[in-house]
C-alpha cells in the first residue's frame, strides 16, 4: 500500500520555500495540479515526487529508496532530468 500522506509530506519538505517562475506562487501548486490530473495512487505518488530530484538539493535517490516504494522511485527517476542531461534525452 502506498502512503500518499508520507509521499506528499516529502514533496512539501523538498519544495519548502520554492516558488513558481512568477516568484510569488508556491511551487506546491504545480505539484497539486499534476496530482489532480491522474487517478491511481501510484500515479499520484509519482506526480507528487516528479520534481524533487531536480528541484531539491537535499533529496537524493538513496533517500527516496529508503522512504518510498521502489517502483515509485524507479518511475520518478525515469521522469527526472539529471544534471547535464537535456530534456530531449
Amino acid at each position: 500500500m502506498i502512503d500518499l500522506e508520507k509521499i506528499y509530506k516529502i514533496a512539501q519538505e523538498a519544495h519548502a520555500g520554492q516558488f513558481r517562475r512568477d516568484g510569488k506562487t508556491p511551487y506546491m501548486t504545480h505539484i497539486d495540479a499534476v496530482m489532480h490530473r491522474v487517478t491511481s495512487d501510484e500515479e499520484m505518488a509519482v506526480a507528487a515526487l516528479h520534481d524533487v530530484l531536480e528541484e531539491a538539493d537535499d533529496i537524493t535517490v538513496e533517500y527516496l529508496y529508503l522512504n518510498v516504494d521502489s517502483h515509485i522511485v524507479d518511475a520518478v527517476i525515469l521522469l527526472t532530468k539529471m544534471k547535464g542531461q537535456s530534456y530531449q534525452d
